[in-house]
Formats: structure tokens, C-alpha cells, sequence
């Protein structure tokens, strides 16, 4: 229970009648205490007040004419005057509390020749006054800003009849039209309904539901009607390109995992790269915009790959190379080009096969090609009414096949033979080198196969039909 001091104050009073007479020894405490109550009904409390004029006049009578004395009866009325209530909070009216004394009179009477009588007091509590009740939320303003899925909460606060109140909402953010809201009251204390009878008010509620409306609805779009994809790049290490056009939230930044190790057919991922942007939604509910999809599929249908089997290579493509080697054949023929047979002992060239090769991991190298088609031809001569023959090849560096399949082949870009690109021999017709007898390339199918296919299996596969 709460006790009450009631030092300071009698000390005051006392120190004022130190030049009183002597009198009565015996001060009766209850003849100079009244009780009162304050707050309202419930939360009503006790007030135990002091008719100090009396007491004053009462020590004066009875300390005697000694400073000492006069000290002591002092002394000993602001040890008297020590206790507490039986309840001293949340009282309503018809209740019945009791001021208890707790100081001895015995103890008391060492310190004065002053005897101070006292018995507890019990009184009926009465005259608390009804609360009045208070609407908080009447003297708030709430509105919502934002964007419906990203709106805020904003609590506004009028001139308050109680002070001190705040306001909190459930869902400060995140807010969409049409979710409710609650608003809570809450007081300094943390007891809200205390805190207002403490100021003779009880609330109309301790909180109420809004409704939230007036938030600019969202716009969905889907990013990726913004965009163009292409690829570019030989399969299997193609790569993705984006461009983007009339984009509603600033331009967006687009990423795929696979790019640079994309192959022909194959389907990847596209998703929008949140790097730099935070929550990639977040970012575009700042236009009022939402995405309808973060990511989507394309497939890789317009990559060139490059050729490496023989069913890449078309008998149509073969049909163009035929017409360039022999254009150029005739022609270095016709010219007595040192090297090869001239137009007296060259009797045409036939297509023997063809073979590719492409390296085995596909990776593109500085010095070396990725894939190489050879069509080989037997070169025919006659010299002195017999007939004899050699091979020879025509070469094409990373050929490639398009989406549809079609080789992509330019059959004059060939590299024909000579003494100082491939490992040939000069192949002589007749009985010793005479002009235009002789020229350079392989004796046999074999020794083609060995030079320039079978010896580069470490590094690359192949494909002829030049085997048996």
C-alpha cells in the first residue's frame, strides 16, 4: 500500500510556532486529517489532507516554551503521521478504505513530551464523478499513399484534448484498395483506459478499422513485349542479344546464365537483372507499373553451327565446289603454272570424297581451324599414250550450317593445293620432270587420309567416306 511523508510539510509548519506557549501534552492527529477523493468513478483515488492552520496552533499549546521540546513534538508529530491505505487506486463510489497509522505511540512518546493520539480512518468513498467519454480518433486524420499493392499508411493528428496519445497502425505498408486497417490508441503508460480516468475521460475505443481506398491502382505489363531477342554467335558458342524499346519503367537490364555456351535448338532462360534495382518489383511500383513475369524461354533457332559430319554437306554444295575445282584446274592448266600439269598432258579431274574434321570441344583457335572440309579429286594426265594420275584436295576452313541446315559455303573461298600448305610430294609423269608433267599433290587416297586426317585425331574427329 502507499505510504505517505509527511515530513517535509510538518517540519515547515512546526518550525514556524517554535515561540508558542506551553499547554496540553495530548494532540488528537484525527481532529486535524480529512480525506478526499480524486479521478473519476472507478479509477478513483485517496487524498489524505492536512488542516495545518490547527496543528500548528495545537503543537504550540501543548510542545511547551523550550526549543527543544517544541523540536521534539515536531519530530515526533511527522513520525506520527506515517501509514498507508488499504487501496489506494481504481476506487468507485460505496467503496470503503481505511488510512492506517503505522507509527507506535509508545515509540513516539521517547521523542516528545507531546503525546499524539490516532486510530485509523475509514471512510466511504463518494463524490467521484463519471468519466466522460472521449473519441480519440476523432481528432486524427488517416489517408493512403501510394500505389495499390505498395500503399503507406499516414496518420495526421489534430489539437488533441488529451495530450500525450499516439497512434499506430497494423500495416503501416504494403497496402492494396480495399485491405483494412486497424488504428490502435495508445497512451504514454501503456494503459490507455488509466491513463484517460486518471483525466476523468474513459474512450469512446481503443482502436479502430479503416478502410483503405484512394491508392493509384498498379498496371501490369509484361517486360518482355518491350524487348527483341536475337542470337548471335557459332553454336554451341552462341550468344543472346536484347534490345529494348518503350520500356514504362526506365530501361531494364536482362541477364541469361548460358550466354557465351548457347548451341543451336537449345532453350534458355531470360530474366530481368535485379542488380542495382532492389526487389525488381518494388523498383517498378515506383512507376505503377507490376511485372506480370520476371523471367521467359527462348530457343536458340537462328545460330549457324559448324559443319562436322558429312551429312551437313550437301551434294549440291559438292556440285559448286566440283565447278570451281575444275575452273580453277583448267586455268592453271591453260597458264603452265609451275606445279601442276599443263594443257598438253591434263585430261580433267573426278571427286574422289570428301572428309571434315572439327575439333572436339568446338572452342574457336587463333591459329587453327575449328572445322575443315576436304574434297579430294584424282587429277587425270596422259603422257606418251598412257594414262596416269595423282590426287589432289581443296580446302575449306570453318565451314558452318545454318539453323534450317543449309551450309553456309562459298565455294570459290577455297585453299587449294600447294607445296607449302599441305605435306605432298611432287608427282612425276613420264621418265624424268618435264615441263608441265608433273605437279604436286598425294599418290594415293591413303596418303591424303594419313597427312591431314588420321594425324590430327588427338585434336580433332572426323568424317570420310574416303575409307574403304
Amino acid at each position: 500500500m502507499k505510504k505517505i511523508n509527511w515530513f517535509v510539510l510538518l517540519v515547515m509548519t512546526a518550525l514556524l510556532a517554535l515561540a508558542g506557549c506551553g499547554g496540553g501534552k495530548t494532540i488528537n492527529l484525527n481532529d486535524y486529517v480529512k480525506v478526499t477523493f480524486t479521478g473519476s468513478n472507478g479509477y478513483g483515488k485517496p487524498e489524505l489532507s492536512l488542516d495545518e492552520a490547527g496543528l500548528q496552533n495545537a503543537i504550540d499549546k501543548a510542545a511547551g516554551k523550550s526549543d527543544e521540546e517544541k523540536l521534539g513534538a515536531v519530530w515526533a508529530a511527522s513520525g506520527a503521521m506515517q501509514g498507508e491505505w488499504s487501496a489506494s487506486e481504481g476506487l468507485s463510489n460505496g467503496d470503503t478504505v481505511t488510512y492506517h497509522f503505522t507509527a507506535s505511540q509508545e515509540e513516539l512518546a521517547k521523542l516528545s513530551k507531546v503525546r499524539f493520539r490516532f486510530k485509523d480512518i475509514t471512510v466511504k468513498v463518494t463524490g467521484l464523478p463519471e468519466r466522460e467519454v472521449y473519441d480519440p480518433f476523432s481528432e486524427i486524420e488517416v489517408t493512403f499513399e501510394g500505389f495499390s499493392g505498395k500503399g503507406e499508411v499516414k496518420i495526421q493528428t489534430k489539437e488533441q484534448t488529451v495530450k500525450g496519445l499516439t497512434f499506430k497502425a497494423s500495416q503501416p505498408e504494403g497496402l492494396s484498395n480495399g485491405d483494412t486497417v486497424t488504428i490502435t490508441c495508445e497512451a504514454p503508460n501503456g494503459d490507455l483506459d488509466a491513463y484517460l480516468a486518471e483525466r476523468g475521460m474513459a474512450a469512446e475505443k481503443s482502436s479502430c478499422d479503416v478502410t483503405v481506398s484512394g491508392l493509384t491502382e498498379m498496371t501490369s505489363f509484361d517486360p518482355f513485349e518491350y524487348i527483341t531477342v536475337s542470337f548471335t554467335g557459332i553454336s554451341p558458342n552462341g550468344s543472346i542479344q536484347v534490345e529494348q524499346a518503350g520500356m514504362p519503367v526506365g530501361t531494364l537490364q536482362f541477364i541469361c546464365e548460358e550466354s557465351g555456351h548457347i548451341m543451336t535448338g537449345q532453350t534458355v532462360t531470360l530474366k530481368i537483372d535485379s542488380t542495382g534495382y532492389g526487389d525488381i518489383v518494388d523498383f517498378c511500383a515506383k512507376y505503377g507499373y507490376t511485372p506480370s513475369r520476371l523471367s521467359c524461354e527462348y530457343t536458340a533457332d537462328s545460330l549457324n553451327r559448324y559443319a562436322t559430319s558429312l551429312d551437313d554437306v550437301s551434294e549440291e554444295v559438292l556440285v559448286r565446289v566440283d565447278r570451281a575445282a575444275e575452273d580453277f584446274m583448267q586455268a592453271y592448266a591453260n597458264k603452265g603454272m609451275s606445279g601442276f600439269p599443263n594443257s598438253d598432258y591434263y585430261r580433267g579431274m573426278t571427286r574422289v570424297g570428301s572428309a571434315i574434321i572439327s575439333r572436339k570441344d568446338l572452342k574457336p583457335m587463333p591459329t587453327r581451324p575449328t572445322t575443315r572440309l576436304y574434297v579430294l579429286y584424282e587429277v587425270s594426265m596422259e603422257y606418251e599414250g598412257t594414262a596416269m594420275s595423282y590426287y589432289y584436295v581443296f580446302t575449306y576452313d570453318n565451314v558452318l550450317t545454318d539453323a534450317q541446315g543449309q551450309m553456309q559455303l562459298d565455294a570459290e573461298s577455297y585453299r587449294y593445293t600447294d607445296n607449302g600448305y599441305f605435306k605432298m610430294t611432287q608427282v612425276v609423269f613420264g621418265k624424268g620432270p618435264i615441263k608441265g608433267n608433273s605437279g604436286y599433290g598425294f599418290k594415293s587416297v591413303q596418303d591424303f587420309l594419313d597427312a591431314e586426317v588420321l594425324s590430327k585425331t588427338d585434336e580433332y574427329q572426323y568424317d570420310t567416306d574416303l575409307l574403304p
